[in-house]
């Protein structure tokens, strides 16, 4: 009983390995970036280093880094900050995204 149940979970593991990635994109490109930041973690999690996985979360990471360049244009404060949480969730290691969001956090506790 416990070999089935074993090797259900290996093949359901594989499966999600597999599709984990396109559902990354698919949910990035339609918008819903905390959910695909959400999906990335717990994929990484389940299943380890993946290179398919690490060049969604890549290509996610550009699409906020250009939304980042575009609201700092505008002027838009609050999503700016929006933008730069989202960059320190999906790596939290990521020390220009860290201190970006610092000085964002800063300003606004300084002009409110």
């Amino acid at each position: 009983l416990d070999a089935r149940i074993d090797a259900e979970v290996q093949r359901y593991l594989l499966i999600a390995g597999r599709g984990g990635p396109k559902q990354v994109r698919s949910l990035a490109e339609s918008g819903d970036e905390d959910g695909a930041i959400e999906l990335a973690s717990k994929l990484q999690d389940l299943l380890g280093p993946s290179e398919r996985l690490d060049r969604e979360r890549a290509r996610l990471r550009r699409a906020l880094r250009i939304r980042l360049k575009e609201q700092a244009a505008a002027g838009e404060v609050a999503e700016r900050e929006a933008i730069l949480q989202k960059l320190v969730r999906l790596d939290p290691v990521d020390a220009s995204a860290v201190r970006q969001l610092a000085v964002e956090l800063m300003r606004r506790a300084r002009f409110e």
